[in-house]
């Protein structure tokens, strides 16, 4: 019984065990429960609380962090517009990415600003009592400025490689470069250069010959075809001349590539360019080269495959010193049967029909001693001339030739000579002369062409600035028809041959007859040091022109004045300008330190035209200019002019007044320009960064007083608007920013930066800002008949036919949208009675911002309308669902880019019509597309809207694809599966019905939907030249480059691939993939077999290298990736110079050697110039196997954070004696050592 009771005992004490651990665990989840509820509601009541208390405590940190994320910002923007600047000076297209960073940074700027504007408030720390801080605005500030860090740190994050990218050529410059590159004689000499271009042996190219034999024209040739060809990513062109300046040529070649060059020393300058042009792929163009240069010294690498020289001389023996990297080609006269094929094209093809006529053109052919420039400026100016002209011409170059140039053959002298001649307006021959008085191969802005011109009254019965505009215009074509001028690369800008310009200054000095007498380089006083001084005399005896241009930068920073002249009482013009970095100016290179000018002469009784551009001038300068009362034409851009004094009021006969680009400019005295009632022209852009709304409406008023201003570029206030239908009814050119409210617009908003004005100036542009939901735009309607180019940044613009109707648009080239936000049609055609052409001559329509935007053309497009679209740009379209409806709308497009766009589902959108059967079988073209980006548009699913059977992108260059999220590799919209059953399940980006033949750029990132890339049974030809593959944040892709496509990546040069989880391989080795309930997949044919080192297309086989041409390789924070390549990919990157893998945790070695491959090889990589391993916990080696490896082009060598990399390769390792080693954090010691011997090695 006792025992029976111990036992129940022990059971009794097992059940209250049991009921106590259960207990405890219903009052753990119960605590669980409770601590769960207390905690929702903590986040839901306390957590908000303690979160609104926190900004008032932290208002002071979060304000002062977003003040300097903002500065940075500002900092990093300038940055940007500079590059901008530089590659818009160079006539690169702006990428499109660019511009969307620069909208989203102005707009985040903007609504800083705005948010912040009761900050003042804030800093006040008081209420209206005076006693406590004023809580609720500082709440607001912190809450604000909390809120606003992240996207501030989102762009500061942003960094561009490159700004832009070059322009599309459609062929030569100019007409001469087809009439002669297009002989035979000529076409041997282009394809020699262009084969050196591809080589790897020749770093330098020389091309001689005489002046005038078309050394530069054949340059642009070859400069045109190597971007075509895709054989330089950059060039930049310097013209050198007799007497190099260093300084300029590093400064003109810096601003070809938009790099800033702020350095004085000239070594330092050197060895930045020096780096800059290692970097890229660059063609550098050393024009009309008279002497060996020490390249080096300039900043020029020289035997370096990255950086090509394209030099063209005189001099045969030039660069003797580089013959190992060196390859000339020498040009000489054209042959006879070339000779009259360019004079026929020059002179008319009827100098072959009459047999008489004939013979006398081979008699005046043959004085031309086969000379292009001779040829084409005689037989362009005998070119419909009678028999008797012919037999005149004859007899004057029969006669004999008593002057000499040196260098210059008497035949062609008289050839450019009788040129001149020939023209039947003495108002050419004195422009021809007037150009000549510029330095050689200088580029003429026509502009100085016609305040000089007026200045010394050589156009007759011209009585306005826009007349003699006109007339400079008239005579300049007919100068260029007979080549004695040339088309220039910038914009209202012309240049000259150095042949034409010394007989010209031959005609102008020795033989003139009392017309001009110019003097170039003559001797002068101390006052010019650092210049170039030009005079021009009439009647031998007084100088009616002095120009005065800078030649050296550095020189001319020793020069602190330019002291006072004397003896030019008499002078018409005079024109002392420095080159200055401006908005709006031409110039080309910026200045150190200004150059000052102390005063001017007291007595210039006869002045004209006085130009002082880019100097500093003392106030007691500006005030004696107020004396010159016969001035017409003024002309200060650039200067440190701050106040224009009362003393201007004098200048009654001014007709033109150039105050653009004054940066420093604070005050124009009241009155001043009311009183210039002669006035025809006023420049104003880019001088009012400081000017408050009061001096703006002030200065608006003013202008309503000039009856005479036709020409017109400043700022203005909308409060003048009711009134200034007169003033704008006048103007034939203007560049107009009209807004509300300055203080309302960012600083640096206030004036248009360079890369959003038109190239031409001719061209008018309009800037309608903010001007308000109570303003009427029909005051401005006159303006925007003749505009071409329009700004809209209008939140309340409601109504597009309010501000663009059938009129209005009628010569619009282009019309960027900002922040319009009420806008929901840009062109309501059902409102029209009558429908319109709409923006016949449009080429650029750009929308940022525009959230009700449902349809950009609302009705149907009738025909002629946007025939001339080339560009089209959408960011921020809230409610957008596509963009056309019908093909013909986009047959002509170049350029478009879709980003931030929420609703947008597909980009073109058929119209319903009753034939099905028609709509399935339709082929899509966008047969002139040469870029297209489609960023942040969650809602896309596809192209089209309808069932087509193809869609070609026959000359897409750029494809840029960034977070579609529903986008499914359905290119065309209800596309059915391709046939092949295997591939069903896998998701591919690119379907077979889509074709891409020349794409050189696939951008892809975000793109989580995809298994991979491309399918493997694309079109023959597709993705075949493509050059740069970018891949980032593709989660689900495991292999970059699948066998199936290695055939085709031939002419890969540079991989990047960044935050793919999932990546396995970067070049797969299998020839198929074996799914284990779908068995193997079929292969296609044209498999590259690596292990076998052959390549089989079309079943033919032949031995190959894969991805030869590949330079750049990238791999960054890709976790599954375990090796780079194997041995046999790596032998077959013969060409890489850069490899950088970093942050890829499971990566274990960089080249694993394949099984049965050779382990030892000294061929891997052989051309490597960088390597850089950064952040590799688990790397062990270069190399596990046995690898010999021979790098005598290695460079640098970096590496950071690899614990695990006791030994760098297994294998002998030979690098470079100049090699630099960079090891950081935690690397064993051994590593550096390893390096450091296999310098000693080679």
């Amino acid at each position: 019984m006792l025992s029976r009771f111990c036992i129940s005992g022990s059971d009794l004490g097992k059940k209250f065990s049991r009921e106590r651990q259960r207990k405890k665990k219903s009052f753990k989840e119960m605590e669980a429960i409770v601590s769960s509820v207390l905690g929702k509601l903590a986040e839901y009541t306390v957590e908000p609380v303690l979160r609104q208390f926190g900004y008032l405590i932290h208002y002071e940190s979060n304000v002062a962090r977003l003040n300097n994320q903002v500065e940075r910002l500002n900092a990093q923007r300038r940055d940007v517009a500079e590059k901008i600047e530089a590659a818009t000076r160079n006539s690169e297209t702006i990428l499109h990415e660019v511009e969307i960073w620069l909208d989203q940074v102005d707009r985040t700027l903007r609504d800083k600003d705005t948010c912040f504007e009761n900050e003042r408030t804030a800093k006040a720390e008081c209420c209206s009592n005076g006693w406590f801080p004023n809580l609720k605005i500082r709440h607001s500030l912190s809450r604000k400025a909390k809120k606003m860090a992240p996207d501030v740190d989102g762009l500061l994050d942003k960094k561009f490689e490159a700004v832009a990218c070059a322009a599309r050529h459609e062929g030569a410059s100019s007409s001469q470069a087809s009439n002669i590159m297009n002989f035979e004689s000529r076409k041997s000499t282009i394809e020699g250069v262009m084969e050196a271009l591809k080589g790897n042996q020749v770093n330098l190219i020389v091309i001689c010959g005489m002046g005038g034999i078309g050394k530069t024209t054949m340059v642009k040739e070859v400069v045109i075809r190597a971007k075509k060809e895709g054989l330089v990513d950059e060039h930049a062109k310097v013209v050198v001349n007799d007497k190099p300046d260093i300084s300029k040529i590093q400064s003109d070649i810096a601003e070809s590539l938009g790099l800033k060059l702020e350095e004085q020393v000239l070594e330092s300058r050197a060895d930045k360019l020096f780096n800059r042009l290692s970097a890229k792929r660059v063609l550098v163009v050393l024009d009309n080269v008279w002497e060996t240069l020490d390249l080096r010294e300039i900043g020029i690498p020289s035997g370096r495959n990255s950086c090509k020289i394209l030099v063209t001389s005189r001099n045969q023996d030039i660069f003797n010193d580089m013959e190992e990297n060196r390859k000339k080609f020498s040009i000489g006269v054209l042959p006879e049967s070339d000779a009259w094929s360019l004079f026929k094209k020059m002179a008319g093809d009827d100098i072959e029909s009459d047999p008489e006529l004939r013979s006398i053109a081979e008699q005046v052919l043959e004085k031309c001693d086969g000379l292009p420039v001779a040829i084409s400026t005689l037989g362009s100016a005998l070119r419909r001339k009678t028999k008797a002209v012919w037999n005149d011409a004859l007899r004057l170059l029969q006669k004999p030739f008593g002057g000499d140039i040196q260098g210059m053959k008497k035949n062609v002298y008289q050839s450019i000579r009788l040129s001149y001649d020939f023209l039947e307006r003495e108002e050419a021959k004195s422009c021809f002369l007037l150009c000549c008085i510029f330095r050689e191969s200088t580029i003429i802005c026509v502009e100085d062409l016609v305040t000089h011109g007026l200045g010394l009254g050589v156009f007759h019965r011209i009585d306005s600035v826009e007349g003699g505009r006109d007339r400079v215009e008239a005579l300049v074509d007919t100068l260029k028809s007979c080549y004695l001028l040339l088309d220039s690369d910038k914009e209202e800008c012309v240049r000259m041959h150095d042949v034409v310009r010394a007989v010209g200054l031959h005609i102008a000095s020795a033989e003139s007859e009392g017309t001009f007498l110019i003097r170039h380089g003559v001797a002068s006083e101390n006052w010019t040091r650092g210049f170039i001084c030009t005079s021009l005399t009439a009647n031998k005896s007084t100088h009616e022109l002095l120009l005065l241009s800078c030649t050296d930068d550095e020189k001319r920073s020793d020069v602190d004045t330019l002291g006072t002249l004397y003896g030019v009482e008499d002078l018409k013009v005079l024109d002392i300008s420095v080159p200055y970095k401006g908005l709006y100016t031409w110039i080309t290179f910026a200045i150190m330190s200004r150059t000052r000018l102390e005063s001017l002469p007291v007595l210039m009784r006869n002045i004209q035209t006085l130009c002082l551009r880019g100097l500093e001038l003392r106030l007691e300068t500006i005030s004696m200019i107020g004396d010159l009362r016969t001035l017409t034409i003024l002309r200060l851009g650039g200067s440190s002019i701050q106040h224009v004094p009362e003393e201007f009021k004098n200048l009654c006969n001014l007709k033109l007044l150039s105050l653009a680009d004054c940066s420093e400019l604070q005050e124009i005295s009241p009155g001043v320009v009311s009183s210039l009632t002669k006035l025809e022209e006023l420049y104003l852009w880019g001088s009012f960064e400081d000017w408050n709304d009061v001096r703006i409406i002030q200065l608006s008023s003013e202008l309503l007083q000039l009856p005479l201003l036709t020409s017109l570029e400043t700022t203005l206030s909308v409060d003048i608007l009711q009134n200034s239908r007169h003033l704008f009814a006048k103007l034939k050119r203007f560049r107009l920013c009209i807004l509300k409210n300055k203080r309302r617009v960012p600083k640096f908003l206030r004036s248009i930066p360079l890369y959003k004005l038109p190239a031409n100036p001719r061209d008018n542009l309009l800037r309608l800002e903010d001007l308000g939901a109570d303003c009427s735009l029909l005051e401005v309607s006159v303006l925007l008949k003749t505009t071409h180019f329009l700004h809209l940044g209008n939140e309340t613009l409601a109504h597009p036919f309010n501000v663009v109707d059938a009129e209005c648009g009628g010569n619009l080239k282009g019309l960027t949208v900002t922040d319009c936000d009420a806008l929901e049609y840009l062109v309501d055609l059902t409102r029209a009675e009558t429908t319109p052409v709409v923006f016949p001559v449009l080429a650029s329509l750009k929308i940022y911002g525009a959230q009700r935007l449902k349809e950009i053309f609302h009705g149907l497009l009738p025909v002629g309308s946007l025939k001339s679209l080339r560009r089209l740009i959408i960011h921020r379209a809230e409610e957008l669902r596509h963009v056309w409806k019908t093909e013909s709308q986009f047959d002509r497009l170049e350029s478009l880019t879709l980003t931030d766009c929420q609703s947008l589902q597909v980009i073109v959108a058929w119209q319903e019509s009753g034939h099905h059967h028609e709509e399935e079988a339709k082929e899509i073209n966008f047969p002139n597309l040469t870029q297209l980006e489609l960023a942040e548009l969650p809602s896309l699913v596809g192209i089209c809207s309808k069932k087509v059977c193809k869609l070609n992108f026959s000359k897409l260059l750029d494809l840029q694809l960034r977070t579609l999220p529903r986008f499914s590799g359905q290119w065309l919209n209800g596309l059915a599966p391709t046939s092949n059953s295997n591939d069903v399940d896998v998701q591919h980006l690119f379907d077979p019905k889509v074709d891409f033949p020349l794409l050189r750029l696939l951008y892809l990132e975000h793109m989580h939907n995809f298994e991979e890339i491309w399918h493997n049974q694309l079109s023959p030809y597709s993705f075949c030249e493509l050059r740069e593959l970018k891949v980032e944040s593709c989660d689900k892709i495991s292999h970059l480059v699948p066998t199936y496509m290695q055939n085709r990546l031939q002419k890969l040069e540079k991989i990047h691939v960044s935050k793919c989880s999932s990546l396995q391989e970067i070049f797969e080795l299998r020839r198929s993939r074996v799914n284990e309930d779908e068995g193997s997949r079929e292969t296609p044919s044209n498999i590259y077999q690596p292990d076998q080192g052959i390549l089989q297309i079309n079943n033919q086989i032949m031995d190959f290298k894969i991805f030869q041409y590949l330079k750049n390789l990238s791999v960054y924070r890709c976790e599954s990736l375990r090796k780079v390549c194997s041995s046999s990919i790596a032998r077959s990157l013969v060409n890489l110079e850069k490899l950088e893998i970093s942050e890829c945790n499971r990566l274990e070695e960089i080249v694993a050697v394949e099984e049965g491959e050779e382990e030892e090889d000294n061929n891997m990589f052989p051309h490597l110039r960088l390597l850089t391993l950064q952040c590799l916990p688990n790397l062990v080696s270069f190399s596990r196997e046995k690898c010999a490896l021979d790098w005598p082009s290695m460079e640098d060598i970096t590496i950071k954070d690899c614990p695990e990399m006791k030994k760098f390769c297994s294998g002998l390792l030979t690098t470079s004696m100049k090699m630099k080693i960079k090891i950081s954090g935690e690397v064993d010691e051994n590593i550096h050592r390893e390096l450091d011997m296999s310098k000693r090695k080679a």
